[in-house]
């Protein structure tokens, strides 16, 4: 009889862990759910120009939110000034150690000659930090700064590094939430190609 309420009891056990972990794995898969509100895009003249976007985190087949952000060298650069060209936009952080990972596939994709633009946008560090890193590594792309956070908060993001493929028309293609190899960064080239 002992072994049968021994073995009841591990049964017991395991379905307890397993609800709970199906419980977390909701919890956070519903954290990540990207939504969008979207509303009409207004022209310089005030009137609507019919064209959508999005005021949140898009989903794949919505415009990317626009931003401006300054690069390491102090330029203002626009994500809108970028239409026309497949975007890869990639945020991270130096402490980090899967974004660290991932940025030579990022350099390399920057400097192959491919028609496809490399934006990392690193949150909330210090100037200095992100200088000296990207000196240190080597790295060419260009780096935007989200000193305060808000475009982060904008897409509402949770992890780094998330990884968003923009077609020319600023249209998000795909979307990687945690680190991508090779192929997966291939695969989200391959999905900013699309139109």
């Amino acid at each position: 009889m002992p072994g049968k309420k021994k073995r009841i009891l591990n049964i017991t056990l395991l379905v307890f862990i397993l609800f709970i972990f199906c419980l977390l794995l909701n919890f956070f898969t519903a954290g990540c759910n990207l939504r969008t509100v979207e509303f009409k895009k207004r022209g310089s003249n005030g009137s609507e120009t019919g064209e959508k976007t999005v005021e949140f985190a898009p989903q794949n087949g919505s415009l990317a939110p626009l931003f401006s952000l300054k690069d390491l060298e102090g330029e203002t650069l626009e994500l809108e000034a970028f239409r026309g060209s497949p975007v890869i936009l990639n945020f991270w952080t130096t402490w980090c150690s899967y974004c660290v990972d991932e940025m030579p596939h990022l350099q390399e994709l920057h400097t192959s000659g491919k028609d496809v633009v490399v934006l990392a946008i690193n949150v909330q560090e210090d100037k200095k930090l992100v200088q000296k890193f990207i000196d240190d590594k080597g790295f060419t792309f260009p780096v935007l700064l989200d000193s305060d956070g808000e475009v982060f908060k904008n897409y509402r993001l949770r992890a780094f590094p998330t990884t968003f493929a923009l077609n020319a028309e600023g249209v998000v293609t795909s979307i990687k939430i945690g680190a991508f190899n090779v192929a997966g960064l291939e695969k989200l080239v391959r999905s900013a190609r699309e139109k």
